[in-house]
């Protein structure tokens, strides 16, 4: 967005946030096609320097730094509302998902806010596959892969008794001395 401007030895220090434009009223009905119409419309998004009648359009200063509007309602009589289209005119490069004039669609921080926390998550859950990943083939390569070695190994292990135990001679085992776990 390029705004020109008149020098002007005091000039306003947040310029460029001041940018005029001709905004064009669309589905605007024939009861409610008047200049106090129009000028209410765009008093609301800034101030009005000129309004053209014929053309349905108004010549507005809005702040840059805020979000465009594109569409806004009136309140015809009854209280029932009228949902009307803005279009401005000779309005180039603003974003798209914000509506801002400060950065394009590819600068957007609010898609780059979504994006690094896709791209967070994608990664958390690769971590966390490949975690789930080295932890199978750890227990495929203990097991055997996919066979039951591993299982017979630890089956003829268990036999074994390998903790704290007192030698007790039974009568019938007295000549071997085996240990039996009280």
């Amino acid at each position: 967005m390029v705004s020109l401007v008149r020098w002007q030895p005091d000039f306003d220090p947040f310029y460029p946030s001041e940018i005029t434009f001709w905004v064009r009223v669309l589905n605007l009905p024939l009861q409610v096609w008047a200049e106090l119409t129009l000028r209410s419309i765009g008093e609301a998004m800034g101030e009005v320097k000129d309004v053209d009648v014929v053309g349905g359009r108004f010549q507005v200063s809005v702040n840059g730094f805020t979000p465009l509007h594109f569409e806004t309602t009136l309140e015809a009589k009854g209280g029932r509302e009228i949902p009307v289209v803005l279009r401005y005119e000779r309005l180039f490069g603003f974003c798209k998902e914000c509506l801002s004039l400060c950065h394009d669609v590819e600068m957007c921080p609010l898609l780059h806010a979504h994006r690094a926390e896709r791209d967070r998550i994608r990664r958390r859950e690769e971590k966390t596959e490949a975690r789930a990943q080295s932890y199978r083939e750890a227990v495929q390569a203990s097991y055997g892969n996919g066979g039951n070695g591993g299982r017979a190994q630890y089956e003829e292990r268990r036999g074994d008794y390998k903790g704290k135990a007192k030698v007790v001679e039974s009568s019938v085992e007295q000549g071997r001395g085996q240990m039996i776990a009280e």
